[in-house]
């Protein structure tokens, strides 16, 4: 996914009781030329927000917070940050949650504490992820203030990622879903193939990397196709090859279309609904 803003116009804190941490996502954002604050406490962080307020200072624009920290915690932090923008002149920052905790442990929060957060990223996290994160934050803020949540144009939609890349693992997991999807996620072709033949019910789509290890994603497909007799499973290629002649090779062999890489979320939101046999999104 491209980047739709300017770094260079971003306001940004980051709120990290590991110092490591901390100081390489600092660099990390300075070297896009966004300008960049480092707390390494919530209350640090909130003391920083506070003295923002009284010299009459912007708000941050965006505020990357660790979830698990000692003392305060991102949760904690969160809700006093939020306190603080409704009952100031202070504009409310997007708060993106950094955290090494899977999606899944957002279900044990409560809906208000939900809300309090914009975005949410595993670690370990690129420049590009966080950049892109406040793209989707400020993207999905504009939508639910038009539409509502719940049209989210993958709602439901049950998809396999099968790339051994950690950080395309991640980008792709966090975009679509985004987007409402339910993510599954294998490391190899293998695995891949075990994924689809334990599902139940099954996947409506595979996104499949090429380049893998184990079992390739030409490997894994014709096992799919042949082995598994799936052979009107949507098995999307994805690879960073996106000649003719990849394209070719990749239907050749029974995948049903192929996409490049990296891919732009909005025509592989409209592939997947295609592909999965749901209408046009509205």
């Amino acid at each position: 996914m491209s980047v739709q803003i300017d770094p260079k116009t971003l306001t940004a804190l980051v709120i990290d009781d590991n110092a490591v941490a901390c100081d390489l996502t600092v660099a990390m954002l300075r070297a896009e030329g966004v300008q960049v604050d480092c707390a390494r406490s919530g209350p640090e962080a909130v003391q920083m927000i506070q003295t923002r307020l009284r010299e009459g200072l912007s708000a941050f624009q965006v505020i990357f917070l660790d979830w698990k920290m000692q003392g305060m915690d991102g949760w904690e932090t969160a809700r006093q940050i939020r306190d603080m923008q409704r009952t100031s002149a202070l504009a409310a920052s997007l708060l993106i949650m950094v955290t090494a905790n899977s999606r899944e442990m957002l279900s044990q929060r409560t809906e208000q504490e939900q809300g309090m957060i914009d975005g949410f990223l595993a670690k370990p996290v690129s420049a590009s992820m966080l950049l892109d994160a406040v793209v989707r934050s400020r993207s999905s803020g504009a939508k639910e203030s038009q539409v509502g949540s719940s049209q989210r144009r993958l709602e439901g939609m049950r998809i396999l990622v099968v790339e051994d890349n950690l950080v395309n693992q991640q980008v792709a997991d966090e975009l679509l879903s985004s987007e409402g999807a339910l993510v599954s996620l294998a490391a190899n072709g293998q695995l891949g193939v075990e994924s689809v033949a334990a599902a139940d019910p099954q996947f409506d789509v595979v996104l499949m990397d090429i380049q893998m290890p184990v079992l390739d994603g030409y490997g894994a497909t014709q096992v799919i196709r042949h082995e598994l007799g799936l052979t009107r499973l949507p098995v999307i290629a994805m690879s960073a090859n996106v000649m003719a002649s990849d394209r070719a090779a990749c239907l050749a062999i029974g995948m049903t279309d192929h996409v490049g890489k990296p891919f732009e979320l909005a025509p592989l939101v409209t592939l997947l609904r295609r592909y999965a046999g749901w209408p046009e999104a509205g």
